[in-house]
């Protein structure tokens, strides 16, 4: 099955489910990306958008203290202990008492998040933006600015921002270790968008997410009100989800009345040796997609 047809089902289940979504043939796919590699069609979902995730969590950082909420920063958690029915979490050499503990942490995993060692499979993604784009770059590549991503077993992603450079993720390289270098991701720019042949790479980026099989996150009771949830497959939509559950399991909705099942926390033993294998796997995988 091809790459296009394997997207079929993808479009009539959001179809089924109410949303605005359009299949393209291969020309309008080309058009809309801006991009000879997508010249094979697929669909449009004319209702999503993109966020700038940076912006979006300092609103949510806003949104909790004018509820009343504390934040506190630079205040890593060292040590969980259950008392007498409560949770005792030390930070910063003082003690705070808590009825539930969330582990937020995802692939973050240092004190009290160590227990989650071994329930998945960390990685470091990169991720790469070029400079502002020239007019014609600005009006060709992707020009109604929507999100552009694709089904392969390592997706593609690429967004213009507001400066009007395009992001991309750094998964092409022929490196299994360390960063990419700048002339992998300006060969994958110019084999993607040939009119961004010239455009340079001005910024580069990295971090620790966590990898699951199924892309669906983990929610689990560790003990007795010390909850979790990892492994965003899409990012900020999962984790936005995730936390309105883990608010309603923090303010006593039953386990078996939360929006999502609530999985065992189950450890592989040779998830951490595998951790060290993943970039060898995607970097081959990789340049078999090209």
């Amino acid at each position: 099955m091809s790459r296009t047809a394997a997207l079929r089902p993808r479009f009539d289940s959001l179809r089924e489910r109410g949303h605005v979504v359009r299949w393209l043939d291969g020309a309008d796919s080309e058009a809309l990306s801006g991009s000879p590699l997508y010249r094979h069609g697929g669909y449009l979902l004319e209702g999503a958008g993109h966020i700038d995730p940076l912006k979006y969590i300092l609103a949510l950082a806003a949104g909790v203290q004018n509820s009343g909420g504390q934040l506190f920063s630079n205040s890593a958690v060292t040590s969980a202990k259950r008392i007498d029915g409560h949770w005792s979490l030390t930070a910063n050499g003082k003690s705070i008492r808590a009825r539930h503990v969330v582990l937020a942490s995802n692939a973050y995993m240092e004190g009290p998040g160590r227990v989650l060692r071994g329930a998945m499979l960390r990685i470091q993604p990169w991720a790469v933006a070029t400079g502002a784009l020239d007019q014609t770059g600005l009006a060709t590549v992707i020009p109604g600015d929507q999100l552009l991503g694709d089904n392969r077993m390592i997706p593609y992603f690429f967004r213009k921002d507001r400066s009007g450079s395009v992001v991309m993720p750094a998964i092409a390289g022929a490196r299994p270790f360390g960063p990419p270098s700048n002339e992998e991701m300006e060969n994958l720019l110019a084999r993607t968008f040939p009119q961004l042949a010239r455009a340079d790479i001005a910024f580069r980026w990295n971090g620790q997410t966590a990898f699951m099989r199924a892309e669906m996150p983990r929610l689990a009771l560790i003990e007795d009100g010390m909850w979790t949830a990892f492994g965003y497959g899409r990012g900020v939509g999962m984790a936005t989800v995730l936390g309105a559950v883990l608010a309603d399991a923090c303010t006593g909705v039953a386990p078996d009345k939360l929006a999502m099942p609530v999985l065992p926390l189950r450890r592989t033993p040779l998830v951490e040796p595998l951790r060290h294998l993943f970039p060898i796997a995607a970097s081959i995988m990789a340049r078999k997609e090209r």
